[in-house]
């Protein structure tokens, strides 16, 4: 009897942890709708999302060995969050790519691997000659110039169009590496901010592609920032130590995610001016796929990792953070495959995103 009651209340608990842990997911997942400008700490907890999706499939676990007709209630939980999950850990069947897709790479090069040694860095262009991408954009290239001689002795005889922007006062240089020909350029400001954003017009011979390069705000978070967030979400911390470091790192959360709400409305106004054409998004969104930012560019757009990839897609590789930031994205009349983050290098703090795209 003792038995039966200790295991009502047992399963009593789990059904309301497990009906909590599918609210947490339908709010985060659709924090991301919330403008940060308003509402800057509840725009930022979409990040989060990966953690109530784990939940949610260890319940699912659970009640398979402990009462299976509560299943039922994990799997109604992925059933309304449907649109975040599919968002953020697509699961696609493959399909064949067809022989002339175009290759699209984008690429968040850290500089070629902050203070690495020459040698070292230069894996990074190896690499991409190594890929053979038609169109290749990169973000945070560097400036120093044996890096430059370095990148140029590999690439340049495999890209003959290529071009750099600067943004001004933040050392980040944006970078296309292209097979086509670029009829022109245009750079996109993003207000006051002083990062921009460029749009290539490339000859496709019988079609015109417009390509953008973006690099939005970063998140500001120092490398003790990143390791204090880390241990916070697996629960390493003291109570009142992770409040106190939640607020500071959330705070800079939060205040790069103001900064980067006009940036995308600034790319999204330009793709709606050129609604129509066929257009590619490149860039280092920093930011997650539920964001706000992330929602705000790829509205009327496709996301090729969502169309076409499998899993988490996690593109940034330090400090323990696991996030898909760098994108891939297409208008409607072009179709995605094959799309995938790359891990097989890790000279940058982020891995290469790279998809074949067909113009239809």
């Amino acid at each position: 009897m003792i038995i039966k009651k200790i295991r009502k209340v047992v399963v009593g608990v789990l059904i309301g942890a497990n009906v909590a842990t599918i609210l947490l997911m339908l709010v985060v997942g659709y924090a991301g709708r919330v403008s940060p400008i308003s509402y800057p700490l509840l725009s930022n907890m979409s990040m989060l999302f990966p953690i109530f999706l784990i939940i949610n499939f260890f319940f699912l676990v659970v009640w398979a060995f402990i009462k299976l007709r509560y299943v039922l209630l994990p799997l109604i939980g992925f059933a309304i969050c449907y649109g975040p999950v599919r968002t953020y850990m697509p699961i696609n069947f493959e399909s064949n790519v067809p022989e002339d897709a175009i290759k699209v790479m984008s690429y968040n090069v850290w500089y070629f691997g902050r203070d690495a040694e020459f040698e070292t860095s230069m894996k990074v262009p190896a690499y991409i000659a190594e890929e053979n991408a038609d169109i290749v954009c990169l973000q945070e290239t560097d400036s120093r110039q044996a890096i430059q001689a370095g990148v140029a002795e590999r690439l340049d005889g495999l890209y003959p169009h290529r071009d750099t922007i600067h943004s001004v006062g933040v050392g980040d240089v944006l970078a296309l590496y292209s097979k086509y020909p670029i009829i022109k350029k245009e750079r996109i400001g993003y207000g006051e901010s002083r990062r921009s954003a460029v749009a290539y017009h490339l000859d496709l011979g019988t079609d015109t592609l417009i390509v953008l390069n973006a690099h939005f705000q970063v998140s500001g978070l120092s490398s003790e920032d990143r390791k204090l967030l880390k241990n916070i979400v697996e629960g390493e911390v003291k109570r009142e130590d992770a409040s106190a470091g939640s607020k500071q790192v959330f705070g800079k959360l939060a205040q790069a995610a103001k900064k980067r709400a006009p940036q995308a409305k600034a790319l999204a106004k330009f793709i709606e001016n050129h609604k129509g054409n066929s257009i590619v998004v490149c860039g280092d969104f920093n930011d997650t796929p539920l964001s706000y930012a992330h929602r705000q560019v790829a509205k009327g757009m496709k996301d090729c990792f969502v169309e076409s990839g499998n899993g988490f897609g996690f593109s940034y590789n330090r400090g323990g953070m696991y996030v898909r930031i760098d994108n891939i994205l297409c208008s409607e009349d072009i179709t995605p495959y094959a799309c995938k983050v790359d891990k097989k290098i890790d000279i940058s703090d982020h891995y290469p995103i790279k998809c074949y795209i067909k113009i239809r």
